[in-house]
């Protein structure tokens, strides 16, 4: 597909809501465009947002030839897009027969539209709109680039913002109601960070670290336990450097098989193996002139950590299958919730990899550390998630608050996020319904000693109980997936989380048909 901008159309429902997109907004969306037609083949691309028009939803910015049906309301009735924007965060597709029976469709059928992707556009947690692809092919889109297109999305959502968004109005989050700029800690709805609570002072020491660093190029590593945010953080360094028209791909190392690191990375060009049916961009060319974030870097394996390290020395790389070398520029941003010079000294970690991401090392706090950011933060999650079903945000009061505080939060801000949303969900009337699972730890409090004769096992240790427990249900069902007896039945999964688990492990379940088992217990 060749990408350019939607003006050149000469369609104007096109660009109805085009003047409220400043030069640069648009520009990134080209930019995004250019990435995913390296992915996926379509023919047009759009964003509906809300926000242009009351809270109605209108096109912001779009490309690629052909016009769209006449008039703005086709994208608000579509039941794919209403779907994607209004019921859930996932990606959906559909097919010229499901277009041809839905209200909002057949305007796209009629026009020769044969397949459409839609992914939700989230800024600041809240989904603002929708990512459209459409195709006049036939099947045109995979169901598997789900995680990417949200990763996508959610880039869109924070740089499409509409220009003429009020930035020092009230916010529905602000502890204080956002009546003044510069009164909110949640500091994107008076004008400076993207979704950031920065009340506590070792975030605040943190942030500055990122700030310092962001306006270079310098490799940044970024240390804390899981859920304090560090992809949070990446985002915003990214938003701040001079990168930030371009996009910033983010790639957790853990999922990604060993037999498909290369292909992933690097990309692969039609027929380098099988199941290659044509030439795939990796995450390096995507996120070309942009920024990369890996995030849990500590789990790529070791003997696939040199073929990382040759690209973030050398600045080129090779296509699987292609013997030419590629030139990339690419800034690394880098995440790990492990010690890593602990790792080097166990020989899990390559020592020269370590110092290239160890450039700039900023160390996240856990929340624990930083209590007074919990009722900020708490206040901020009552309003996404109240929004998100849509009831009013039930009352913070003394008492819940005491036994946020009260709790050690070994997950963190994650971990709050979910308890938030659990109790918005349960609450009743203006009362909110806390349940955090289990007991706080206070001060006093008498806690059972650990048992000494348990096993503790180590992340490797679990991936391998993992891969070994999946294989053992595919050598039971004799390679069977779906259905009663099948693989993903005896685990008591669904199909497709049990495919996608075989897949990020490299597991091919016709190795398994010809294979017996029965009466192997499994874990």
């Amino acid at each position: 597909m060749m990408v350019s901008d939607a003006s050149a159309t000469g369609n104007p429902d096109t660009c109805r809501s085009g003047s409220r997109i400043e030069p640069r907004q648009r520009e990134f969306f080209l930019t995004t465009a250019r990435a995913l037609a390296q992915l996926l083949e379509f023919d047009k691309a759009l964003v509906a947002l809300r926000g242009f028009a009351g809270n109605a939803l209108a096109i912001a910015v779009c490309t690629g030839l052909g016009a769209l049906p006449a008039g703005a309301g086709w994208c608000q009735s579509a039941s794919v897009i209403g779907a994607v924007i209004d019921d859930d965060r996932k990606v959906r597709h559909a097919d010229a027969r499901y277009l041809s029976g839905v209200e909002g469709g057949r305007p796209l059928v009629q026009a020769g539209y044969r397949s459409l992707l839609c992914a939700p556009v989230v800024d600041s947690d809240a989904v603002t709109g929708a990512l459209v692809l459409a195709s006049r092919s036939e099947r045109a889109f995979e169901s598997d680039r789900g995680p990417f297109l949200l990763e996508v999305g959610w880039q869109l959502g924070h740089v499409l913002r509409p220009a003429a968004e009020p930035r020092s109005g009230a916010c529905s989050a602000c502890p204080n109601g956002g009546q003044r700029p510069g009164s909110c800690p949640r500091e994107s709805c008076c004008g400076g960070r993207g979704p950031l609570i920065v009340e506590s002072a070792l975030f605040k020491a943190a942030m500055a670290a990122g700030d310092e660093v962001a306006p270079t190029d310098a490799t940044v590593l970024l240390l804390g336990e899981s859920g304090t945010g560090k992809e949070l953080v990446a985002r915003e360094i990214h938003r701040r450097s001079r990168r930030a028209s371009s996009p910033m791909v983010a790639v957790n190392c853990a999922t990604i098989s060993r037999e498909l690191f290369e292909s992933e990375f690097f990309g692969h060009v039609k027929g380098a193996f099988t199941g290659a049916h044509r030439d795939r961009a990796g995450r390096f060319a995507l996120a070309d002139r942009g920024t990369l974030f890996l995030d849990e870097v500590a789990e790529i394996p070791l003997d696939l950590q040199a073929k990382l390290l040759r690209v973030i020395q050398e600045g080129r790389y090779e296509r699987v299958g292609e013997g030419i070398a590629r030139q990339v520029d690419v800034r690394i941003i880098a995440a790990t919730n492990r010690d890593l010079a602990a790792e080097v000294g166990a020989g899990r970690f390559r020592p020269d990899l370590y110092y290239r991401l160890n450039v700039f090392p900023i160390e996240l706090p856990p929340l624990r550390e930083r209590r007074e950011a919990i009722a900020p933060l708490a206040r901020h999650f009552i309003a996404v998630s109240s929004a998100e079903v849509k009831i009013a945000p039930p009352a913070l009061d003394d008492e819940a608050l005491r036994q946020l505080r009260g709790h050690s939060w070994p997950g963190n801000v994650r971990e709050l996020h979910n308890v938030i949303r659990r109790a918005v969900i349960r609450s009743r009337g203006d009362r909110l319904r806390l349940d955090l699972g289990f007991a706080p730890a206070g001060p006093g409090r008498v806690q059972s000693p650990p048992d000494r004769s348990a096993i503790v096992l180590t992340e490797g240790e679990l991936r391998r109980l993992e891969r070994s427990n999946l294989e053992t249900a595919l050598r039971i069902a004799n390679g069977k997936v779906y259905g009663k007896g099948g693989a993903a039945a005896l685990l008591g999964l669904p199909p497709t989380t049990f495919t996608d688990r075989i897949r990020r492990f490299g597991i091919r379940a016709s190795d398994y048909r010809s294979v017996g088992g029965n009466g192997v217990k499994l874990v």
